[in-house]
């Protein structure tokens, strides 16, 4: 019996968080079996520092849609393993700037072609079920961002 299921969409934010910690652990698998010391929790730093290495903490949250302490416990992460340094900022030297290492830089090499694998095959799953995933999530992201769910049951309520 999964008690989730049963719930239904009472329980939508409760299965989506199961599902990204089950694809986040397979994932962290697959480096580990590969002989890659990378927690798939820092996925979004490392792809965003392999794009625009040197950018600030505010500044990834801003692009990723991210808070900012989810960056800060991401970089922490990848600081403990060696993978990203912080240089100061060279306008303000108050901002730091997150910067991969040369082991940084290694490894995100090396989980290049398994991000793509993992991608590959999890399209694969998605499309399987005949149903447009990624659209639908869309879809409700964005009538989140028109309206929260508290202004929602607010106005529920006041009619």
């Amino acid at each position: 019996m999964d008690t989730l299921r049963q719930l239904g969409i009472f329980a939508l934010a409760s299965r989506m968080k199961r599902l990204a910690e089950r694809l986040k652990t397979e994932a962290s698998k697959v480096y580990r079996d590969r002989g890659i010391d990378f927690n798939d929790s820092w996925f979004l730093a490392a792809w965003m520092l392999s794009q625009h290495d040197g950018i600030t903490a505010s500044e990834m949250a801003d692009k990723l849609g991210v808070s900012r302490p989810a960056i800060s416990q991401m970089a922490a992460g990848m600081h403990s393993k060696g993978l990203i340094t912080y240089e100061k900022d060279a306008e303000d030297g108050r901002r730091r700037r997150i910067v991969l290492t040369r082991k940084g830089r290694e490894t995100v090499t090396a989980l290049e072609p398994l991000w793509k694998d993992v991608s590959d095959v999890t399209t694969g799953v998605v499309n399987e079920t005949g149903v447009d995933f990624l659209s639908g999530l869309a879809g409700i992201e964005d009538a989140f961002d028109e309206s929260s769910l508290s202004e929602r049951i607010e106005e529920r309520n006041r009619r």
